[in-house]
């Protein structure tokens, strides 16, 4: 595992040297705080090492990624129940071993992360928001000790981290027990109280999806002091509509649009 990690840093080292091509002075997209969906997922292979690369390679403020338990107790990074999807393999996630599921490779042919692996790629050069999925029972606690182990000894900070998820109950470990972590419940609807379900948890902002956004929302998330941040939006005309409307955050599968805002 040590190997990997090196081989990780390694990587990404001489992925961005030379390459950063982010646009500091851009007075549109600084507006707004630039998430990169799973990655830069619309180029690279999602919710893997060359995608948290190239997000970075692109000077995002953020990524994104999910996490889900394997059998063996580990976090992996990968959106779907299932491998089937994005790998070589097939079943279901929480049915399969971590040794089992390092056998498996990406697409692309990349190795499949676990959660710490994906600390020690993006290595805190962007803050990261990590979607707990639903099914894994115990994934709060685990990210929790997590987040305590690389605060305290591989450079992070708990402002680095914002986490997210449809089932808004994960989030209240964190607001007990480590409430300096950014909380931020998803939402795929238009409730009549809008952004009220953010108070339960605390949240830092509330995660809408971008068919639900409306003005309305946007002012009532904001008049009770939450940011607000839409998914998933990938042409260059809606990203400017919606900072018109006066959405804090975005995210994207295609990082590089930022640069064109």
């Amino acid at each position: 595992v040590i190997k990997n990690y090196i081989g990780y840093i390694l990587i990404g080292t001489l992925w961005i040297s030379g390459t950063m091509v982010a646009n500091q002075g851009d007075t549109v997209s600084s507006k707004i705080v630039k998430i990169a969906h799973r990655g830069a997922s619309g180029t690279v292979e999602e919710n893997s090492a060359h995608a948290f690369l190239e997000a970075i390679r692109l000077g995002v403020d953020m990524i994104e990624l999910d996490v889900t338990c394997c059998k063996s107790g580990e976090l992996i990074v990968i959106h779907d129940d299932t491998v089937d999807r994005t790998t070589t393999g097939t079943g279901k996630v929480g049915d399969l071993t971590l040794d089992e599921i390092k056998q498996l490779r990406l697409s692309d042919g990349q190795e499949v992360l676990t959660l710490k692996e994906a600390l020690d790629v993006i290595d805190h050069q962007c803050k990261l928001n990590i979607e707990l999925k639903v099914k894994c029972d115990n994934v709060s606690q685990t990210v929790i000790d997590i987040i305590e182990e690389y605060v305290k000894s591989h450079g992070w900070h708990y402002d680095d981290f914002l986490i997210s998820t449809f089932n808004h109950h994960k989030l209240l470990p964190f607001k007990d027990q480590l409430p300096a972590v950014k909380r931020a419940p998803l939402l795929h609807s238009i409730p009549i109280t809008y952004a009220e379900f953010g108070v339960p948890v605390d949240a830092y902002s509330v995660n809408v999806s971008v068919d639900d956004i409306t003005q309305e929302f946007i002012n009532d998330a904001h008049n009770r002091g939450f940011k607000l941040y839409t998914w998933v939006v990938n042409t260059r005309e809606e990203m400017e509509e919606l900072i018109a409307l006066g959405v804090d955050g975005i995210f994207t599968d295609y990082p590089e649009l930022f640069n064109e805002l």
